[in-house]
């Protein structure tokens, strides 16, 4: 019976890891090279975090951004069905600074009580991006971010001349790599996998990717789902510096 216990303290173990490591998260700080782009925008450093779902901003990663961020983008499934808006709230309030904001749907965004988390979104001035086009101004210069949702993959003339790209969804890079001409683009949703063992996962690995010619973000998350448990897919929220390629 001593195998039984040795087995028992160690997947008794292994879970406690698992839960400690979805209350985590590493904020990872990347930059970007971008050719041509504008003066203005060099070192200017963009936060991004998707899939919150239950989890708190912790008030510490709320410090950061409000020292490095020059503009914030939640890259979608900002709750889930259950969350109480009071902790959605919470969380917006955290994250909030006197920079842009802008905001894509997840799927988990949709599920429940949409309308209300729009209105919540509005009242905190966070641009909402469903196929839209927001033009991030520095001084006299220009970029243009395009948030894309499930359906706007293929060309659209609305979004196919914007610099950055965001989607909730991985597979609608794949789609607008076709078209895009943008310098890269964010997206979150697979959580890595969130529980993984080395190349083992139920969905692929987060990192820098690329499509065609367009380079992409897969986020690995800041939240759970399902179980509020990780292993081999850390928790992660990013800022990412723009840096001119001719320097």
């Amino acid at each position: 019976m001593k195998w039984i216990t040795v087995v028992f303290s160690a997947a008794s173990g292994l879970l406690l890891y698992m839960n400690y490591a979805a209350h985590r998260a590493v904020v990872k700080q990347e930059q970007i090279l971008i050719h041509e782009l504008p003066e203005s925008f060099t070192g200017k450093t963009i936060f991004f975090i998707s899939d919150i779902h239950r989890r708190k901003i912790s008030k510490s990663l709320s410090r950061q951004i409000a020292e490095k961020a020059d503009i914030i983008i939640i890259g979608g499934d900002l709750r889930e069905k259950g969350v109480p808006f009071s902790r959605t709230d919470y969380n917006l309030r955290l994250l909030k600074k006197e920079v842009p904001m802008l905001f894509v749907w997840g799927n988990h965004d949709m599920q429940e009580r949409s309308l209300e988390l729009k209105s919540l979104l509005t009242v905190h001035q966070i641009e909402i991006l469903d196929g839209d086009i927001f033009t991030w101004k520095v001084h006299n210069s220009k970029l243009c971010i395009a948030g894309l949702n499930e359906t706007t993959g293929g060309a659209d003339s609305r979004w196919m001349n914007a610099e950055i790209l965001v989607s909730h969804y991985p597979s609608t890079a794949v789609e607008a790599a076709e078209h895009a001409e943008a310098y890269f683009m964010l997206t979150g949703h697979s959580h890595g996998g969130q529980i993984r063992f080395g190349p083992w996962g139920i969905r692929p690995p987060g990192g820098w990717k690329q499509a065609g010619r367009l380079t992409y973000l897969v986020s690995c998350g800041y939240g759970t789902t399902l179980l509020p448990l990780r292993f081999g897919a850390r928790a992660e929220a990013h800022f990412i510096t723009l840096v001119s390629a001719e320097k």
